[in-house]
């Protein structure tokens, strides 16, 4: 009866009011109340026009700019924001901050600091734990995007830089609490092998929403207890119990690896899917085999540059055609400055010298093979996350850099050696070489 009597500005009044203080019976009677359905029909046109709503008294205590369902959402009245979303009511997202569309340009035109406060009241609405508990699929990877959306809004908002980073780091707490909630090991599972940015996907790959945290930076997400005991779970897998006899045993372990891990790996190459490709694809393991490929690498690099330094017994006159075509180059080189008047230098060059090898060698070759495995594992990385992903890490830039040094250096010298065999073979005397004596 008191409801029927009631202007539109008192009964939306009273709603926010009953919002506030929790009285659900109160609202809900309101809600169902036949005035209300006008009164939204008039806020939702306002919402999309290019005037500000302005639906409450101008001696409200409330803004004029906030509705019901971001009132509640702020609140966390969980059974009014179910009772809105019940009724198809939803809160729209902001406008992107450079927008140029007519509402935006017109209500910035009209009022700046309402403009940015009605943001951050709706993004407030969004962040809130009850709206995103009920209104989303997936309320982790929401709580993700929008954590990324707001710290990105706090470096363009500079007045409201902290509230907006307060939200985004509400939003972290938000899915911490969510993880908290977890009974199981295998409740865990489900939620952190979650795949896909859409929130309908129900696909699953292994640490699959972790990866995800991983991107959107969330560091309270990944170093929540319960990820780090999976993570140390799959990390030594079937190998727990070595690692926890001491260090001692553990040093056996690692000593006798050290030693069989070349024949291991040549198993893996000709059985991968026998029971020693198990045991080499486990992730302590594939560690373990990374270092000893990378020191055997620095080993052959190092070897490489020993073996390759020049000797006494190669010299430049063992060359055959080559040697010839330096002496005629050398005497050329007389020749003019006898010309010129000068006979003497301060860098003559010499009669003969000693030289590299200039054929390759077993270590090169094995070498050049260790390059090309580190190419075709970077490629394989850059086609499992996808070629925007993989170059957003610095350290994946890192590598890829000192791959391409490692093959550039190769081709370099592999070119260099082509072309002194490829002179040894022509004749005895190059053209070039002789026209440049007789003249």
């Amino acid at each position: 009866m008191l409801l029927d009597r009631c202007s539109c500005t008192d009964m939306y009044e009273a709603l926010l009011l009953s919002i506030v203080k929790g009285h659900q019976e109160i609202s809900e009677a309101i809600l169902r109340h036949a005035t209300y359905n006008s009164i939204r029909g008039k806020l939702n046109k306002l919402l999309d026009s290019e005037v500000f709503p302005n639906i409450g008294s101008e001696d409200s205590q409330f803004s004029s700019d906030i509705n019901p369902l971001i009132l509640a959402a702020q609140y966390n009245r969980f059974e009014i924001v179910q009772l809105l979303l019940m009724r198809g009511e939803r809160i729209q997202k902001p406008h992107n901050y450079y927008c140029v569309c007519n509402s935006c340009r017109s209500k910035l035109a009209l009022d700046q600091l309402r403009f940015r406060r009605f943001r951050l009241d709706t993004y407030k609405g969004l962040a809130s734990e009850a709206y995103l508990s009920l209104s989303s699929r997936d309320p982790i990877l929401t709580a993700f995007q929008l954590a990324k959306e707001l710290r990105l809004v706090a470096n363009m908002e500079k007045h409201f830089k902290n509230e907006y980073n307060e939200l985004a780091n509400k939003l972290s707490n938000y899915v911490v609490q969510l993880l908290d909630r977890v009974r199981g090991n295998n409740e865990l599972e489900l939620v952190l092998n979650k795949t896909g940015k859409k929130s309908y996907v129900e696909e699953y790959e292994l640490l699959a929403r972790l990866k995800l945290g991983i991107d959107y930076s969330e560091k309270k997400f990944v170093a929540h207890p319960f990820c780090q005991q999976k993570l140390v779970d799959i990390w030594y897998s079937d190998l727990r119990e070595q690692a926890e006899t001491g260090w001692l045993m553990f040093l056996v372990f690692i000593t006798l690896l050290l030693f069989i891990y070349p024949i291991l790996a040549l198993i893996f190459i000709i059985l991968p899917d026998s029971k020693v490709g198990q045991f080499l694809r486990k992730p302590c393991i594939k560690l373990f085999g990374s270092v000893y490929s990378y020191f055997v690498f620095l080993g052959l690099v190092v070897l490489l540059s020993l073996t390759e330094r020049p000797s006494d017994e190669d010299t430049m006159s063992t060359e055959g055609i080559v040697y010839k075509w330096y002496q005629m180059y050398r005497e050329n080189v007389t020749i003019q400055r006898t010309f010129t008047g000068s006979t003497t230098s301060l860098y003559p060059l010499p009669e003969d010298f000693h030289i590299r090898p200039h054929t390759p060698t077993g270590i090169a070759i094995v070498a050049l093979v260790w390059v090309v495995g580190y190419l075709w594992q970077e490629c394989k990385q850059m086609f499992e996350r996808g070629f925007r992903c993989y170059f957003c890490d610095i350290y994946n830039i890192l590598d890829t850099a000192m791959v391409l040094a490692y093959i550039t250096a190769f081709a370099l010298k592999f070119l260099c050696m082509a072309k002194v065999i490829s002179l040894n073979n022509l004749g005895p005397v190059f053209p070039r070489q002789r026209m440049c004596y007789s003249s």
